[in-house]
């Protein structure tokens, strides 16, 4: 997507160089708080995704870690996602919901899976993995194929988890159980978790016992 508009009937190489040069006078609302116009560093910040700066900019810096899984199939089929301009790990959960920040985002799902391995069904079901909500027992269909059979791309299946990930928080945080093990408290207040703070790792295949393929997501979150 352009980041600026080119003049009306300009010629290629104008329109080029409109795309690319920075506006005179332009105001960049991402950098801005209620209290300053400089550029600092603030927990539970709104994203923007319309301002050239990246969705989770705010946290670019930010100390990161897992949020915790107990359990874990050995050589299980895995599917990663990889961030297109920073070896950080993970993609921003923000960034997916947009279809951006991905790298390699038209590869088919089927190309990180065994040979001659395919789901059941045309989908897999996502078990939601979030410490202080796992009594809640969340799962959701995450479609590896589209309805003509053809297998989707890591890109649509990103975007997917993404909004599995914010209804989730939306639907959820405030049945919180910090009796659970390592338990991580979701929801808009100070020193909690949003969706904002969340990278999307991988997803790995976890649970073969039943009908449907059981898949969790590897995450990471700012550590508040």
């Amino acid at each position: 997507m352009p980041q600026y508009l080119p003049s009306y009937n300009a010629t290629p190489e104008e329109q080029l160089q409109s795309m690319t040069r920075p506006r005179r006078n332009a105001v960049d609302i991402s950098a801005l708080s209620t209290t300053t116009n400089t550029r600092v560093s603030r927990r539970n910040a709104v994203d923007y995704t319309s301002s050239l700066v990246k969705s989770d900019w705010w946290h670019a810096n930010e100390e990161h870690a897992f949020v915790p899984r107990n359990f874990r199939l050995g050589n299980a089929p895995c599917v990663p996602f990889t961030p297109s301009e920073r070896k950080q790990g993970g993609v921003a959960m923000t960034e997916l919901e947009s279809y951006q920040d991905l790298a390699f985002p038209s590869e088919l799902v089927t190309s990180f899976l065994p040979k001659g391995w395919f789901p059941r069904q045309p989908f897999v079901q996502l078990s939601v993995n979030f410490p202080g909500y796992n009594h809640l027992k969340i799962r959701r269909n995450l479609f590896f194929f589209s309805p003509n059979g053809n297998p989707r791309t890591i890109q649509e299946i990103g975007h997917d988890i993404a909004t599995i990930y914010r209804t989730f928080i939306q639907d959820n945080y405030a049945a919180f159980n910090p009796a659970e093990h390592h338990a991580l408290r979701l929801g808009p207040g100070p020193n909690q978790v949003t969706f904002g703070h969340l990278r999307l790792v991988d997803i790995q295949l976890c649970d073969v016992s039943e009908g449907c393929e059981q898949w969790v997501a590897d995450v990471t979150y700012v550590q508040c």
